[in-house]
């Protein structure tokens, strides 16, 4: 598993690597693509393009409801033999560990925009409230490569994976249970909102 680069001194390390995107009439040149912060232009000018991903699906974790049910068995031949090895996720892009890598190649595609989940489960892992330092500064670099790297970030807050403590409360089949989605709503603005992010989806697919 390849660990990231530090985010401390990107722009320093890596600003002659990605000049400056020209400009034709005050629009990136077509074709050109190159780390750059986002261009300062007003909202109606703006046409964003780019890669949506699920953070869990490319970087499982340890607990949210979807990994419990994929480490589970579903049949007596998985109870006997244990879990087919197709349907494991031991293996992954981990864009977790190599978000920097990524990132710069979504932006060396052209992209200036990207949208992520931002996994509930991994900021609460363990109970609602209780929060993993480590994952929120995680996401924080995150949010910052994509706006050093000109990328706008928008994230999406339930992309269908929560924390395997909410499902054992009943998920959302349980109305009482809504205040605690939108506790983790607020608490991820607060989290976040100082990081380049102005674009926030509730749910993916709803």
């Amino acid at each position: 598993m390849s660990s990231p680069r530090p985010p401390s001194g990107h722009d320093e390390d890596h600003k002659d690597s990605y000049p400056d995107v020209p400009l034709e009439n005050d629009m990136p040149m077509t074709g050109h693509a190159s780390t750059v912060r986002r261009l300062d232009l007003p909202a109606e000018r703006r046409f964003l393009k780019g890669a949506a991903i699920s953070v869990w699906q490319n970087a499982p974790d340890e607990a949210s409801q979807w990994t419990a049910f994929a480490r589970r068995p579903h049949s007596l031949l998985e109870r006997l033999r244990g879990k087919n090895k197709q349907l494991a996720i031991d293996t992954s892009p981990d864009f977790w560990n190599r978000y920097y890598d990524d990132i710069t190649c979504a932006r060396q595609l052209g992209s200036n925009s990207l949208r992520l989940s931002l996994e509930w489960s991994r900021v609460m892992p363990n109970g609602p409230g209780l929060v993993d330092e480590n994952a929120v500064q995680r996401y924080r670099d995150i949010l910052d490569r994509c706006v050093d790297a000109g990328l706008e970030p928008m994230v999406t807050l339930h992309h269908f994976v929560h924390p395997q403590w909410f499902e054992a409360l009943g998920a959302f089949e349980r109305e009482e249970n809504i205040q605690y989605f939108v506790d983790w709503a607020v608490m991820a603005f607060r989290l976040f909102r100082d990081h380049g992010l102005s674009l926030i989806a509730t749910f993916n697919e709803p």
